[in-house]
């Protein structure tokens, strides 16, 4: 019996928990860090405020942990599936031949990149974390930071893997990467998160995605010459 007693009394403290963190999240995202109390937080989970001051210590430590969770959610979204391309037809004999599918490839990367990072509740999140940098900067800024560089160590993963097949000559993976991801997001992020701001995401998303796949395959296709001015493959 007491077995059970405590069996149950843990089930009501992660039920009561969960609740608290996902009315918690919305109330965050929705509001920001100084426009949310605790007593809102506790009003909208239903549970006292002792019982959320039970979970969390103070409003910042349940802040934490909101935007911590949300970040390392954001990340596994953007990085799930990015590449899982259509096999590529058969037939494409050359570099200059393989130059269209290096393009329409890195292309499609980069409009999945953008749909993943700038949908609503990821463009709420990097208002909140813009927002609250100066007073928690390691947690909003520095978290935006990995997911960043998350990003680009699994584009360049790709591009090590890929490179033969898009007839890519890439050295410097990391390089490549990075400048391929400052290329995609360019202009898109600050429109996003600026309140107020109006952008054609659409239609912006397949210029910036043309333009880095285009940067790319120039600097580092058959015959180019490479970021530091030399043949790429000599």
């Amino acid at each position: 019996m007491q077995e059970m007693d405590i069996q149950t009394r843990s089930t009501r403290y992660q039920s009561s928990r969960g609740t608290i963190l996902s009315t918690s999240r919305e109330i965050f995202m929705r509001h920001g860090y100084l426009d949310t109390s605790m007593d809102t937080i506790a009003q909208q989970s239903g549970v006292s405020k002792t019982t959320l001051y039970a979970h969390f210590e103070s409003k910042e430590a349940l802040f934490n942990q909101v935007v911590g969770k949300v970040l390392g959610e954001r990340s596994r979204v953007a990085l799930d599936g990015l590449f899982d391309l259509p096999a590529a037809e058969d037939g494409a004999d050359g570099s200059a031949a393989r130059e269209p599918l290096a393009r329409e490839r890195l292309t499609a990367v980069a409009c999945r990149i953008l749909e993943r990072t700038l949908d609503p509740e990821a463009v709420a999140l990097i208002r909140l974390c813009v927002i609250e940098g100066a007073r928690m900067p390691r947690l909003t800024l520095g978290g935006l930071g990995e997911v960043r560089q998350r990003l680009v160590a699994a584009v360049a993963e790709f591009f090590r893997d890929q490179a033969d097949s898009l007839a890519l000559s890439i050295d410097e993976p990391q390089e490549a990467a990075d400048l391929f991801m400052a290329l995609t997001m360019r202009d898109l992020m600050l429109e996003a998160v600026l309140p107020g701001s109006e952008i054609e995401i659409p239609r912006a998303w397949r210029h910036n995605a043309g333009v880095a796949a285009d940067v790319i395959v120039r600097l580092y296709g058959s015959g180019s010459t490479g970021p530091t001015g030399r043949m790429a493959g000599a």
